[in-house]
């Protein structure tokens, strides 16, 4: 009778905690596995003692027997095809670890669930994580390059304004440089012009008699002329008032 009351608790137990959603604390399935456990072991127990009419080395009697087991019991005389009391408990071993088994598996497919979620909800923060950073990223860059492109500018124009400066101040240092040349040749060129300009008047007036102009004391003006190259004297009659 312990051992049905036994299987029967064990079997309570296991049905409550299949109602239980896959996601149930761990304390709860070892509470229940313990209780299952100190159930087979108090039944094996008092099946070993040999309480109502029981015994490890001799047939089955009486009619408490486990409804889980096919045993056609009758007696003293009963058949030597009937299962030991050892078979009977070896079979119930079986079923134990079997049933323990399963319960095993049960958790460990639970554990394993729990890791392909943790790596589920891991990969999917990280997807998010890394879309955020992505879009951060992509942001910082955008604004970089509207920085640089806004400091090439400025840089652009201020190198246009100052190329053209220069350009203007070298062309106008051009024109001073040539002036400055030109300038520079009409001086070293004035004393020589002079000389030139000396000998052609000195070359022209070579044969001119240079004059005298007097005042006429007769109405008759007479004298040399100026600058006359054949040097004959004229005279102009004049008539007195």
């Amino acid at each position: 009778m312990e051992m049905t009351d036994a299987k029967v608790v064990e079997k309570k137990i296991y049905e409550e905690g299949k109602k239980h959603d896959d996601y149930a604390s761990k304390a709860t399935g070892n509470a229940g596995l313990t209780l299952g456990i100190i159930g087979t072991a108090l039944g094996a127990g008092a099946w070993l003692l040999g309480g109502n009419n029981r015994s490890v080395f001799g047939s089955l009697g009486g009619s408490n027997m486990p409804e889980n087991v096919n045993i056609n019991a009758y007696g003293a005389n009963a058949s030597s095809n009937q299962p030991t009391a050892l078979q009977v408990m070896e079979k119930e071993c079986d079923d134990e670890v079997k049933l323990l088994t399963y319960m095993f598996g049960m958790k460990l497919d639970t554990a394993n669930k729990f890791y392909a979620m943790r790596e589920t909800d891991i990969a999917e923060k990280f997807s998010m994580y890394k879309g955020a950073n992505d879009a951060i990223n992509a942001e910082n860059r955008r604004a970089m390059q509207a920085e640089f492109g806004l400091y090439k500018s400025q840089i652009d124009a201020d190198f246009g304004l100052y190329k053209n400066q220069r350009d203007q101040y070298d062309a106008l240092q051009a024109k001073y440089s040539d002036l400055d040349k030109k300038v520079a040749v009409m001086e070293a060129l004035t004393p020589y012009k002079e000389k030139l300009m000396m000998a052609y008047v000195n070359e022209k007036t070579c044969n001119c008699l240079r004059g005298q102009l007097v005042l006429p004391s007769t109405p008759v003006i007479s004298g040399y002329g100026s600058y006359c190259c054949n040097g004959t004297a004229t005279s102009t009659p004049t008539t007195g008032a």
